[in-house]
């Protein structure tokens, strides 16, 4: 799950976001990207983790992006409802 947040992380930075369709064939297209077209399946078993660990990583990633969007969004709207009163701040923190 490491990678997976890093991965994240740096889709965020780049400005990349995800939806309901994104987060849900992704992974899908990755296991049969793996498991069909690179030919996993004439690995059997090991092929068959593989595609399935390469899709999970892929819906973690999209996963964690769409939270890291969440929390963003959230802390973007926060900010923005508090108003800023650097006189009574400074009378609490006087006194």
């Amino acid at each position: 799950m490491g990678y997976a947040s890093l991965s994240a992380d740096k889709y965020l930075i780049q400005g990349r976001q995800v939806n309901f369709i994104k987060i849900y064939f992704s992974p899908l297209f990755a296991f049969v990207q793996n498991f069909i077209f690179k030919m996993g399946f004439r690995d059997g078993w090991k092929g068959f983790v593989c595609a399935s660990m390469t899709a999970w990583y892929t819906f973690m990633k999209y996963t964690k992006l769409r939270e890291l969007e969440k929390e963003k969004i959230f802390a973007e709207k926060k900010i923005k409802s508090i108003p800023l009163n650097v006189e009574a701040v400074v009378n609490l923190s006087a006194t």
